[in-house]
Order: C-alpha cells, then sequence, then structure tokens
C-alpha cells in the first residue's frame, strides 16, 4: 500500500475528534519577543524544584511494567535567543535530572515571507555552526542523546501566513535554497554524533511533492547515517507523502483537548486517549514508530484549548500546565498498557519530545517552560518512574 495513500480511515476518526485548520504552531516560531519582555529578573530565577502542587488530588499511577526502556523521553531545547543566566550546561543537567534520554536541539534559518526563494541564517536568532557544535557536544557530555531539528522561521508575515503555507514564486530555487540549509545540518548532525536528524517540519504547502522529497532525503542520506524524521503539524499528518523514505514518522501533539476555560482532568485524559488510539495505529499503517515531536502546554488559562499558541496571553495558570500533562501521561500509560496483542513492539508511539525548557519558569510563568511549576513532578514520574 503506497505511503500517500495509506490511512484515510485513520484521519478521519482523528478529524471527527479534533477541529481541521491547520492551525500554526507558532510555539516553535522561533521570535522570542514576548517572552524576553515578560521573563523576571534573571536574579530571580527560580529553583528548578517545584515550590506548589495541586492540593486534594491522588498522585498518578507509575508507569510500570508497561513503561519500555526503548521509549524516547524527550525534551526540546530552541537555539535562539539565549536566556541570561540560563547556561545550556544547567538547562541539560535539568533535562537529564528529569529522566530524559533525549533532547532536541532546535535552529532555525530564516525566510523573508511566504513567497520567498532564498532560506538563510537569521542574522539575529541563528546559533553560528561552531555554537552549534559547543551545544551539541554539551548535551552529550550530559549523557542525553540529540535530536537535531533545523526549521523554517518567516521573518514577516501577514496574518493566516506561517511556514505551512509555503508558496514560493520559483519553487525550483526555494528547494535549491531548502536542500542547502538541510545539508548543511545534516553535516554538523553527523560530525557531532547527533542520534536523529530532521528533514522538515510542518511544511504542509509542500508535502505533497515527493519527487523532491524523495531526492532530498537521498542527498541526506549519503551525508547524514543516523535516523532521519520529518515532522508533520498535528492536523495534517496525512498529508506527507514520502514516510517511506524515512525511518521515523514525527509529528506535533498540538491536539486541542478542551474547548472549556478550565477542564476538568478526565476530560483531557479521554480526549488524549483518542488521540493517541489514531496516532498509534498510524504508526502501524506506515511501519514506522512515531514521535511526538513536539508537545507542550503554556501555563496560563485555556491553553488546553489551544496548546500551540502561547500568544493568547491570558492569566497564569500552572495548574492548567500540570493538568495537560498529568493527561497525556495517564493516557499514555493507559495505551501502553492496552496495546493489541501481537502488535509490533518497536511500532505505536515511541516517544515524545516536551516543549520547551527554554526561559526561567517559575509560578507566573505563562509561558512552555515546566521550570519551577508543578508539571515537573509529572515529567519526573512519566520518565523515571519515581
Amino acid at each position: 500500500m503506497g505511503c500517500r495513500h495509506i490511512g484515510w480511515w485513520v484521519v478521519g476518526a482523528l478529524m471527527a475528534l479534533m477541529v481541521v485548520s491547520c492551525r500554526p504552531a507558532v510555539a516553535d516560531e522561533g521570535d522570542n519577543t514576548l517572552e524576553r519582555v515578560r521573563h523576571p529578573d534573571p536574579a530571580k530565577v527560580p529553583s528548578f524544584e517545584p515550590s506548589w502542587s495541586p492540593e486534594g488530588m491522588k498522585p498518578p499511577p507509575r508507569p510500570g511494567r508497561a513503561f519500555r526502556r526503548s521509549f524516547v523521553r524527550g525534551v526540546a531545547v530552541g537555539l535562539y535567543t539565549p536566556t541570561p543566566g540560563l547556561e545550556h550546561k544547567q538547562m541539560f543537567k535539568e533535562i537529564k535530572a528529569l529522566g530524559a534520554t533525549h533532547v532536541s536541539l532546535v535552529t532555525s534559518w530564516r525566510q523573508e515571507h511566504i513567497r520567498s526563494v532564498s532560506i538563510r541564517p537569521d542574522p539575529v536568532e541563528t546559533y553560528s555552526d561552531e555554537e552549534v557544535r559547543r551545544v551539541i557536544r554539551e548535551a552529550r557530555a550530559a549523557r542525553l542523546k540529540v535530536m537535531f531539528f533545523p526549521i523554517l522561521h518567516l521573518h514577516r508575515r501577514r496574518s493566516g501566513e506561517w511556514r505551512g503555507k509555503l508558496a514560493p514564486v520559483n519553487r525550483d530555487r526555494w528547494w535549491a535554497s531548502y536542500e542547502t540549509f538541510v545539508l548543511h545540518y545534516a553535516a554538523i548532525a553527523q560530525e557531532e554524533g547527533a542520534a536523529v536528524y530532521s528533514v522538515g517540519s510542518e511544511l504542509l504547502s509542500m508535502e505533497h511533492e515527493r519527487e523532491r522529497w524523495v531526492a532530498l532525503i537521498a542527498k541526506v542520506r549519503q551525508v547524514y547515517k543516523g535516523k532521519l524524521i520529518y515532522s508533520a503539524n498535528w492536523d495534517h499528518f496525512h498529508g506527507v507523502t514520502f514516510w517511506d523514505q524515512l525511518d521515523l514518522v514525527g509529528m506535533t501533539g498540538y491536539f486541542e483537548l478542551s474547548k472549556a476555560p478550565e477542564p476538568e482532568l478526565e476530560e483531557l485524559r479521554d480526549t488524549w486517549q483518542a488521540a493517541l488510539s489514531v496516532i498509534a495505529s498510524y504508526s502501524v499503517l506506515t511501519g514506522r514508530p512515531l514521535i511526538l515531536t513536539e508537545v507542550g502546554y503554556p501555563s496560563q488559562v485555556g491553553s488546553a484549548a489551544h496548546p500551540w499558541d502561547y500568544t493568547q496571553a491570558q492569566a497564569a495558570s500552572p495548574m492548567a500546565q500540570y493538568l495537560a500533562y498529568r493527561a497525556m501521561y495517564e493516557a499514555w500509560r493507559t495505551w501502553a498498557l492496552e496495546r493489541p496483542p501481537g502488535e509490533p513492539e518497536h511500532l505505536g508511539v515511541s516517544g515524545v519530545f516536551l516543549w520547551n525548557w527554554n526561559g526561567y519558569g517559575g509560578l507566573e510563568d505563562i509561558h512552555y517552560a515546566p521550570r519551577g511549576k508543578p508539571a515537573t513532578a509529572i515529567i519526573r514520574r512519566w520518565f523515571t518512574g519515581r
């Protein structure tokens, strides 16, 4: 069965569950303006350990025997504007203490707008190659395996525009520029020992060009010898035509869990269980392990309704983040315990990268970083079983 034709019943089931809109995942656009404005003084960086926990709630169950050692337990770190007073070595130490096995290092080059044909390093946000190499080495020194994750950042966007709607005026020139971008970092990933390399993320309007992707992936394999992944958008994974060329199926996990501003844990868990069932089936259909490349929740009221969009800037709510993470963990545990007999062990939902560890965190922070928030307790329980 050809990859471009598989899984339509799976897609239909998920689309009936979720609102289909090909929403832009602004979470990883690399624009830290809002974070720079809202972060507290670096001298007030909170302790890594959470100082608050929900009252009156029983602790979640432990992973138990269902937890597979091969499960990728990852956290993302964006390589863009640094957080003063928070060095990468310290971040990796904290991530390792959570029980993580992997870190996703996200870097970006810039395209001026959706019709541009040139992709180049951003003069402000893009780390130099020397800095990228240093950070990879620091992550590996902390005994974390690295997924290297280059993405496109649009410098100028009109309302509704994002990298999922690219429409270059000359597609040949765009693909030549994109190839340069991907091969550049593939060489660094190979030389620095990255375990996984991503050839793209959420390029919805380009995903149908199978021949272009097949040619690009073949060139990447000549340079990079590790595992290859592509990250589809959470509501558009069926549009990818080249899963058969990759080692791993990747997708973001910004599923809309509830429309209620303060939903109950049970509702969040039920939605996650339904989503996991569908995407696990999709993994079996593609014949590839599936990794959730980005899953995260801003610490603000209503984040379960639009986890992909931190710009809502609602009131801080560490409880909202805690409940969403707990729902995800408990849903995964249920799925792991109830896997269909005979299903290949290497297929299904084989890992997750939590978005993200950038920023100071703390109970007043409205962004993704779980640092100094109750969500760290759930993450550690999930990743370590303790």
